[in-house]
Formats: C-alpha cells, structure tokens, sequence
C-alpha cells in the first residue's frame, strides 16, 4: 500500500511538473505518449501556442492518430511551415501518415510539386489508374484533388473553392475557402468514402460513385464511357442538386 501511494504521489508530481512546462511549450523531454496528451489536455483552449506545441509532440510521437492532427490544425491555424516540420519528421516507412501529411500540405499549397510528388509517392498513386471497370477501381481512379468553384448563392455567401484530398483507401478531406482567399481556411468534412456502382435514371448509362460513408453528400461521380468525372451534392432543404464537372488534377 505504502508503494502504491508513493507511486500515485510521484505521478501527480510528474505530471504537475509537465503542466508548468507545458505552458513554456516545451515537450521535447516527453516520450510516453499517454501521460503528454493528459498534460495537453488540461492546456486552457485559449493558449492556443502551447496546445499546439503539445499536439505536434504528440504528433512526432503518434502521426497515425486523427486526433491530434485535427487538434494541431485547430491551434496552429494554417501554418504551411510548423505543419511541414511535422510531416518531414514521420519515417519514410509510415507510407499512410506520410501521405496524410502531404493531403493536408496540398491543402494549404495547390500547386507546391513537391508536396504531390511525396503525396503521390506515399499513397501509391504515382501511377493513376486510367479507367473505372468496377466499384473496386475507383479508389484508385479518384486519388488525388479536384477544385470546384460554387457560385450557388443559398449554400454560401459568396463562391467558395473546394478541394477534396483522397486516398486510395477512400479516406478524404474536403477542404474550401472564399474565391479570393489565398489561404484554405475551413476544413468542411472529413472521412470516408464508400464506393458503388448505378445508372443514370434519365439515360440508363452506368457510372460510378463515391459517397461520403459519414454525412452522404459528398459525391464524386464518374461516367463509365469517357472516365469524366463531375461533382454532385443536395445544395437545399428543397431537394435540388448541383452538379459541377472537374475532371482534371490540379
């Protein structure tokens, strides 16, 4: 009983003692990735700088977690720099949390080559797929971004660019930001898409889609004569659906 006491004793001095330093952001010291994120956790949500030194120690120590991806992103707002010496840190071997990173390096920075190459390096979409010849293609097909611009002016005040990051496993980050923005500013969904095949009910031509598993309105359509792929989503309470086509990478 005597040691148990002892140990709780010393824990709670432990972590006493991380708190005072996490407050400086300092958590380099930290390895144990448990007892950083209890410490994090009681950073006040307005220290913005310190949570997000916490989360990207975290991150150094666990990059597969959504979490604290999500949670750096919160607090580091869009910091093309701090997020890079993140994604710089993770080993080549973790193909998944490196081509996470590099989506959300895209995000911040379209047009940046190199984050595609490492994107297209890490996710195994260096080679894209040409066509779509089942469900089970699409994955493939529809890895990398695609901008839509929306004008609709019930959805959003003003036209919105939005930019869907895929993986080849399905997962995705949809991101947008005003026309004239030259930052991504809002992560609007993330998640997972769910692959199928159909027909058109008006033409009876087959296509195939990719449906947000999550919310159901993120879909990424795909004809199967000419490959072209067009973008669909339910726009108001009315029912009504916007289609736009953006068929070509950035």
């Amino acid at each position: 009983m005597l040691q148990t006491h002892i140990a709780r004793n010393w824990i709670a001095s432990l972590l006493i003692v991380c708190a005072g330093s996490a407050f400086a952001n300092d958590f380099s010291n930290f390895n144990d990735e448990s007892a950083l994120f209890k410490v994090v956790r009681e950073i006040p949500a307005s220290n913005k700088s310190a949570n997000a030194a916490g989360y990207a120690r975290l991150l150094a120590l666990n990059p597969n977690n959504e979490i604290f991806w999500a949670k750096f992103e919160r607090y580091s707002g869009p910091d093309e720099s701090a997020l890079f010496r993140i994604v710089k840190q993770i080993p080549a071997s973790n193909k998944s949390a490196n081509a996470m990173g590099y989506a959300r390096l895209m995000a911040l920075d379209p047009n940046n080559k190199l984050y595609r190459a490492k994107f297209e390096k890490y996710s195994g979409q260096a080679k894209r797929s040409k066509s779509v010849n089942s469900a089970s293609d699409l994955g493939a097909f529809l890895a990398g971004s695609w901008c839509i611009l929306d004008n609709d002016p019930t959805y959003v005040s003003g036209p919105y660019v939005k930019k869907i990051v895929i993986l080849a496993d399905g997962n995705y980050v949809l991101f947008s930001k005003r026309a004239a923005s030259l930052a991504w500013e809002d992560t609007r969904e993330r998640g997972k898409l769910v692959f199928d095949e159909g027909r058109y009910q008006d033409t009876g031509k087959r296509h195939f889609r990719a449906i947000s598993k999550g919310s159901g309105t993120a879909k990424l359509i795909v004809d199967a004569d000419d490959f072209s792929v067009s973008w669909e989503e339910v726009m108001n309470v009315l029912g009504e659906t916007s289609r736009g086509s953006c068929d070509k990478f950035e």
